[in-house]
């Protein structure tokens, strides 16, 4: 199953600026690409700055392969499903070419897998009707939900995909002894300042860490910048199990009592996620060496419900 889109509504995001820098306008013999030029002089409008203009130019694209399987059968009754899916759209910063920003969606989840199950307990008493009443009509039903992490590339730096590599340029300089910046290195600061890879982030990584700053390099060298769009790289499994127990206690045609024991998450099942707000923290930032990459905080304890409703 899938579906595309091209065309998109493009309001105030990345390709509605009409009034771009090109790449290496900046570059000037003997002079400091990050100071002194008024950058907008040598834009189509000169004497203008940004200047938004709403177009049509996004586009994105789901693909999945989707299996369920429901299977009602005396006592039982379950559903299961799973998919395997990829979504991709804008999610660079690169207003000179917008075909380079194209790549894997913030909310792109590759593995999805649910269960739910409903399991009507055996008759366990004959001829007493009391205690048919308390032993017998039990019945079982859950939710299993496990789904894989997101992608931690497009939601890093708040979607700016960049790792905050900012934070770790300011204090690097080029060959020609100018601070490492975008306008440094692309002569523009119309596309971002972009780290590259020097091996694989997901090789030698600690305990629950799922990627390793080493690998993250920053650009020195001028027209040598990293990827708009770096590879994908996900973040931790999230893994949910609900199960009830209860019975109804029929004392009329419409009225009844139910007696009803739920344990959410019964499996006790860790959730370990960055530290700050989200994903985007600053547990993602390059600057934070020992920290980065890494989930220290685990949620999602077991919670018990007991109750008792009437119906009427």
């Amino acid at each position: 199953m899938g579906n595309q889109s091209k065309y998109g509504l493009n309001q105030n995001g990345v390709g509605t600026n009409a009034n771009v820098i090109p790449y290496g306008t900046l570059f000037t013999i003997g002079g400091d690409p990050n100071v002194g030029a008024n950058e907008y002089l040598y834009g189509k409008y000169p004497i203008y700055q940004t200047i938004s203009v709403a177009n049509h130019n996004l586009s994105s694209n789901y693909n999945s392969l989707q299996v369920s399987w429901v299977r009602q059968k005396g006592n039982f009754d379950i559903a299961v499903n799973y998919t395997y899916s990829k979504s991709l759209g804008t999610v660079g910063h690169d207003q000179l070419n917008l075909t380079n920003d194209y790549g894997a969606e913030p909310f792109d989840r590759r593995h999805l897998f649910n269960a739910a199950y409903s399991i009507e307990l055996p008759k366990m008493v004959r001829d007493n009707k009391a205690l048919e009443g308390v032993v017998d009509g039990w019945q079982i039903s859950g939710i299993t939900s496990v789904q894989s992490g997101v992608n931690l590339t497009a939601n890093s730096n708040g979607g700016g995909g960049d790792f905050n590599v900012g934070g770790v340029a300011g204090s690097l300089k080029t060959a020609a002894g100018y601070a490492v910046s975008a306008q440094s290195i692309n002569g523009t600061d119309q596309i971002p300042l972009m780290p590259y890879l020097t091996c694989d982030p997901r090789q030698n990584i600690g305990p629950h860490q799922f990627l390793n700053g080493n690998c993250f390099a920053v650009p020195t060298v001028p027209g040598k910048n990293g990827p708009i769009v770096l590879p994908e790289f996900f973040g931790p499994w999230n893994w949910t199990s609900d199960l009830s127990l209860f019975k109804n206690f029929q004392m009329s045609e419409r009225k009844k009592l139910q007696f009803r024991f739920s344990a959410y998450n019964f499996m006790n099942h860790p959730l370990w996620t960055f530290s700050g707000t989200g994903v985007g923290s600053n547990s993602l930032y390059l600057a934070n060496t020992t920290s980065f990459g890494v989930t220290p905080i685990k949620q999602g304890n077991r919670i018990l419900q007991l109750a008792l409703k009437y119906y009427f």
